[in-house]
């Protein structure tokens, strides 16, 4: 049996992945204002090592995340929701994280 996939699906697939690559970009720029520092605990510990293998983790997980929820997008979760919704809070939550990001940049020019 082969899954289908509604095609809106990849879209928002990608456009998660672009806007988690903004979001580590942004990063990078407002710790080097001064403005911002990692809040996650661990890619923090990583950035301090090594700004390239903070992007490439950052990548790493985000895709590996990103391939999870399309791949058991017509499953459910806790038996009532299935899981391509999460791909789309994800979606929204890059989105509201963006435009922050944004806004941060903007009033440190």
């Amino acid at each position: 049996m082969v899954d289908r996939h509604h095609p809106g699906l990849l879209l928002v697939a990608l456009a998660t992945f672009t806007l988690s690559a903004l979001d580590a970009g942004f990063t990078l720029t407002l710790i080097e204002r001064g403005v911002s520092t990692e809040a996650n605990p661990v890619m923090n510990l990583l950035l301090a090592r090594d700004v390239s293998l903070f992007v490439g983790v950052k990548t790493l997980l985000t895709g590996l995340g990103i391939l999870a929820l399309v791949a058991f997008s017509n499953m459910l979760a806790f038996r009532r929701v299935r899981l391509d919704r999460a791909l789309y809070a994800v979606f929204v939550a890059y989105c509201a994280l963006v435009c922050y990001e944004v806004a941060l940049l903007w009033m440190t020019a």
